[in-house]
């Protein structure tokens, strides 16, 4: 069973016994503590020994979900079909004939269409800079964070769809195609 994030569609694993998921609540922008209990360590990790580090990494996730250029997205792509219509219906009640009126809001809905496709594109590359951007500046964290955590038998690992969560794994040698998609340095 997988956790859903719904806008991205970005199916989140659940913990397993080998692996702590601790999935990005995207209406706070970091990284959700409602996941884990010590228990699920055997007590060997704390919450706020969690939390001290989530201090440290929380910040900089925070600038791949508030994007300037998202929010502005999201919404226009909400509000221009109605602006579309408002417009259409006013040009309707001033008189001016279906015939002029249709195929300029569909000229113009069309327009607004492809200029959508292009923030959408120009939004993804900014997206995946902000997500390599965010590793870079993580990476240091996690490796120093590292000892402290492998000493309890445990180290941080990155997944292949972060930012969407981040994991606590057992410090354990995992298989070949594991090594390929996180990070194991510690």
């Amino acid at each position: 069973m997988r956790q859903h994030h719904v806008k991205d569609n970005i199916a989140v694993p659940l913990s397993s016994e080998n692996i702590i998921i601790f999935p990005v609540d995207k209406a706070n922008t970091k990284f959700s503590l409602q996941c884990y209990d010590p228990a699920m360590t055997m007590g060997r990790i704390s919450k706020e020994e969690i939390e001290s580090f989530f201090k440290e990494v929380n910040p900089l996730v925070d600038s791949i979900f508030n994007s300037q250029m998202s929010l502005y997205l999201k919404h226009f792509q909400r509000f221009h079909p109605f602006v579309l219509v408002f417009l259409m219906a006013l040009a309707i009640y001033a008189g001016i004939p279906m015939f002029v009126v249709f195929p300029i809001v569909f000229g113009a809905f069309y327009l607004s269409h492809v200029m959508i496709q292009r923030i959408n594109c120009a939004e993804e590359a900014n997206v995946k800079n902000l997500i390599r951007e965010s590793k870079h500046k993580i990476m240091p964290i996690l490796l120093a964070n590292n000892p402290h955590f492998k000493r309890k038998g445990y180290f941080w690992a990155f997944p292949m769809h972060f930012p969407y969560w981040i994991e606590l794994w057992v410090d354990e040698i995992p298989s070949p195609r594991m090594r390929v998609q996180y990070v194991l340095q510690g």
